[in-house]
């Protein structure tokens, strides 16, 4: 059985508040707003083969088509690709300055705003999501970076290239376990050079869950994304009963800065209609979250 549907006012009167933390340094200022066209991208999976074997859900691409078919509604974005299965493999998602034979800049990097559907799962301290093709070093895993791994493994950095905002519906994409490795997935190894770094990234702490159901809810949030992202995100995302065992979905949005002044603002105000300049570190992340939100397969989240 579907959960019952509220419109987006009754809702907001149901859910619990999102709070906010951050963790880090003190170093900058605040940068000026810009503005620019961004591109939108998708990549999703939905039929896995032996090379690399999962569960097949059909349902996936329709809900993400949910984000891509109104992600252009208010003109600021345009569609630059929509991947469903195919050669679908980590190289897409992966940095050459981690693997030569990863490019991502010419892939998930090249977009601005960019939506993934991988099933994930928990690699002890950092995200993994399952690819339906071999990779670089043969690995059927996009691996999110992680402190210490080891040189040429290819790991998942964007904002070198384009990317902002970061959208991955993938189980345990962002465990509250994970968050200091979120944001090493926001900004590429070369990022002190040229200073390109994402803003926001959005996931989920614990299992989420798909079902062509749910397409409003990608579609609500590709909406509301263009004047309050991290709002938007946990608004439309959270569940406070899943399944048979009464478990919550438990969205998180997550952004990066010099200084928590400058790392709550993008949390609080950035959006695809109002794109700051990007984060000259990573010093300070800031999340929004449901304090206790309980999912499957995950503790209640407590950062």
């Amino acid at each position: 059985m579907l959960p019952q549907r509220f419109s987006a006012a009754a809702r907001r009167a149901l859910l619990p508040i999102p709070r906010t933390i951050a963790a880090g340094l003190l170093l900058a200022a605040v940068p000026a707003f810009g503005a620019a066209d961004l591109e939108g991208k998708m990549y999703v999976i939905t039929d896995w083969i032996s090379e690399c074997s999962g569960n097949d859900v059909d349902a996936w691409a329709e809900m993400l088509d949910g984000w891509y078919d109104h992600v252009n509604d208010y003109g600021k974005v345009f569609k630059d690709g929509r991947m469903v299965n195919g050669d679908m493999n980590a190289a897409i998602f992966c940095d050459p300055d981690t693997h030569s034979d990863c490019s991502d800049h010419t892939r998930a990097d090249d977009a601005d705003a960019l939506m993934i559907g991988l099933h994930g799962g928990d690699r002890g301290s950092y995200w993994g999501g399952l690819m339906r093709r071999t990779g670089p070093n043969g690995v059927c895993r996009a691996e999110g970076a992680y402190s210490g791994a080891p040189a040429g493994t290819p790991l998942v950095r964007l904002g070198d290239k384009d990317v902002e905002y970061f959208h991955m519906s993938s189980c345990e994409s962002m465990n509250d376990e994970h968050w200091s490795n979120t944001r090493r997935m926001m900004y590429d190894s070369d990022s002190s050079s040229n200073g390109a770094r994402a803003h926001i990234a959005t996931g989920f702490h614990g299992l989420m869950w798909i079902s062509s159901g749910r397409d409003d809810d990608y579609e609500d949030f590709a909406l509301d994304a263009h004047f309050a992202m991290a709002w938007a995100w946990t608004e439309h995302l959270y569940d406070d009963d899943i399944g048979d065992d009464d478990v919550e979905q438990c969205p998180v949005a997550m952004s990066i800065g010099p200084n928590l002044d400058n790392c709550l603002a993008r949390l609080n105000s950035e959006a695809y209609l109002l794109t700051q300049s990007d984060p000259t570190s990573s010093s300070y992340y800031c999340a929004m979250y449901y304090d206790g939100c309980d999912p499957a397969a995950e503790s209640p989240l407590a950062p």
